[in-house]
């Protein structure tokens, strides 16, 4: 099954170990690039189920979940938050090691926020208070999200995700290219909190005032599509993107966008476009501003705004570099944090 695959390789060397004696493993139903940048640093072992058609997702992994668990038996288990998935990690806690086991929970915003309404909002509130019981520690990305957690856990520590380290890939790729493409990049994924309508009017104005070629990343609905879009020989829309081709798409740019309309949504965009050293335009909420401060540009949800605010950043040097030490000062003091609030865990 191509979608299934387990680092053994990464399983082989030795587990991370806080108290002298925890072996640990972080296990996830989802490839996601915060997982990555933690699995990193940590240096934990992981082990990925990544297919996200329903029916395999959960019928196979649960399957995968519990067998991977009892194969290598962690005693510290790491997870990218979703409630299936917890459940079963649960099931092996109580079930398979009489409790004897810690669980992480790195928590997605939407996730943990989630609602439902109607007749079964009140069972999927009773199923979700009961599952973060067992949980040891809930790993949020910024304190807007604390106390959101901590109705549901009594530790809950912060941690952001570092500017990704591109390697120098995308300095190389500057090189060799001689020059940036032009072209704007709009990092986008299309989910809820994105301001879709808006993305799509603003890269019209964009290319119409800047003269650039648009190029909207993700796989956009067709039916949200303006027509006007499709026939602009300006705007280009490459749906999903390999990996190379979407950071030869991020290299090259002379300016990126990312939007949302969610307070408390730190942006994934935002940590590719800034480690890649791109002029970054970035939505004005509170939680964009404070975790990046002056790395990024900032606008309001309008056309000529952010038009206005990418013309400024193409104007400027990319992120100066005093901006990227403070906010790598600030993610080495909530990782401090992080890993003493994990030995303490994992300690008791």
């Amino acid at each position: 099954m191509e979608d299934v695959f387990l680092e053994e390789e990464f399983l082989e060397e030795a587990f991370l170990d806080f108290s002298g004696k925890d072996r640990s493993l972080w296990i996830t139903w989802h490839e996601h690039r915060r997982t990555r940048s933690l699995v990193e640093h940590l240096r934990v072992p992981v082990a990925v189920y990544d297919d996200h058609r329903t029916l395999p997702r959960y019928t196979v992994g649960p399957a995968w979940t519990l067998g991977t668990l009892l194969r290598h038996r962690p005693n510290v288990v790491f997870t990218h938050f979703s409630y299936g998935l917890l459940l079963f990690i649960l099931i092996y806690k109580h079930v398979f090691r009489l409790g004897r086991v810690k669980v992480i929970a790195d928590c997605h915003n939407k996730a943990l926020k989630r609602r439902m309404g109607g007749p079964l909002g009140g069972l999927f509130a009773w199923f979700k208070r009961a599952v973060f019981r067992s949980v040891d520690l809930i790993v949020v990305t910024n304190p807007m999200v604390v106390p959101v957690a901590r109705e549901l856990c009594e530790r809950v520590t912060i941690l952001r995700d570092p500017l990704t380290d591109w390697q120098g890939e995308d300095q190389r790729a500057r090189a060799k290219a001689g020059a940036v493409d032009g072209h704007i990049l709009f990092i986008c994924s299309f989910d809820k909190d994105e301001p879709v309508d808006l993305i799509f009017a603003t890269a019209q104005e964009a290319a119409r005032r800047l003269g650039r070629r648009v190029v909207i990343s993700g796989r956009a609905p067709e039916h949200l599509v303006p027509e006007a879009v499709r026939r602009d020989e300006n705007i280009v829309l490459p749906g999903f993107m390999p990996l190379q081709q979407y950071k030869e798409t991020l290299f090259l740019a002379a300016a990126v966008v990312v939007l949302t309309e969610d307070d408390d949504c730190l942006v994934c965009g935002a940590y590719e476009s800034l480690g890649a050293d791109r002029p970054t335009v970035l939505s004005a909420t509170p939680g964009l501003q404070a975790c990046f401060g002056s790395a990024a540009h900032y606008c309001r949800h309008s056309s000529r705004e952010i038009v206005d605010r990418l013309a400024e950043a193409m104007a400027q040097e990319p992120a100066e570099e005093d901006a990227r030490r403070r906010f790598q000062a600030a993610w080495g003091q909530e990782w401090q944090a992080f890993t003493a609030r994990l030995r303490e865990v994992t300690a008791g």
